[in-house]
C-alpha cells in the first residue's frame, strides 16, 4: 500500500500518509475514497504528509485534482487541505504546484515544512480563527 489515512475526531482532520512509490492513480483514488469520507463528515481539514513518498505521477495528473475531479466528486472548496512537504526537490516541486493550482481555482490548500505548523493552519481554518 501507497497511502494511509486516519480521521482525528477530537481536531476534524483526516490525516495522509503517503509513503514510496505513488502514482497519479494512486492519488486519484485515494481522493475519491477520501471526498466519500468528506461527505460523511462535514465540515474537516485534510493533512496530507509526503515526506515518504516517490512521486512518480506527472504535473498533469496533479492539476488534473482541482481542475476536473474535485468538480466532478463535488468537493467542500472551503474544507482546507494541508501539504507537509518532502525535502525532495522532485516531490516538494510537485507539491508547490498543486498548492498553486488548488489556490488559483478557488481551493484552500497550503504547503508547509512542519507539521505543527500544518496542524496549527488547519485547526485554524477549520474554526474560522485567522
Amino acid at each position: 500500500m501507497t497511502w494511509k489515512y486516519e480521521f482525528d475526531n477530537t481536531l476534524g482532520i483526516v490525516e495522509v500518509t503517503y509513503t514510496g512509490t505513488v502514482s497519479g492513480k494512486d492519488i486519484h483514488d485515494l481522493t475519491s475514497e477520501l471526498l466519500v469520507l468528506e461527505k460523511e463528515k462535514g465540515k474537516i481539514g485534510f493533512l496530507v504528509d509526503t515526506t515518504q513518498m516517490d512521486y512518480s505521477g506527472s504535473l498533469s495528473d496533479l492539476y488534473e485534482l482541482p481542475a476536473t475531479q474535485y468538480v466532478k466528486e463535488e468537493a467542500d472548496r472551503f474544507n482546507p487541505l494541508a501539504v507537509i512537504l518532502s525535502a525532495s526537490p522532485k516531490e516538494k516541486k510537485a507539491a508547490e504546484f498543486y498548492e498553486m493550482v488548488c489556490q488559483n481555482r478557488g481551493w484552500k490548500a497550503k504547503t508547509f515544512e512542519d507539521r505543527q505548523d500544518a496542524i496549527k493552519w488547519l485547526t485554524h481554518e477549520l474554526t474560522g480563527l485567522k
